[in-house]
């Protein structure tokens, strides 16, 4: 996995983190983990033209595994 990738899930995992840190529901944690992963592809779009769905897609992922271990 590219270091982008790593970042990507360890940003997710802590965007979640931090909710459930501050007793924010799982499913409001999960869905600003989304928002952050679209919206970071959005500027990364209008910056320099690429809408990378892996790096999206690695951030939403760091955030469900979190959010798997505080459900189970």
């Amino acid at each position: 996995m590219k270091t982008d990738k790593i970042l990507h899930l360890l940003f997710g995992f802590i965007i979640a983190w931090r909710l459930i840190d501050i007793n924010a529901h799982w499913i409001i944690a999960l869905v600003v983990v989304i928002l952050f992963g679209v919206a970071k592809e959005v500027y990364d779009y209008k910056s320099y033209g690429l809408f990378d769905y892996k790096d999206m897609i690695a951030t939403i992922s760091g955030g469900i595994i979190l959010l798997l271990t505080q459900l189970l």
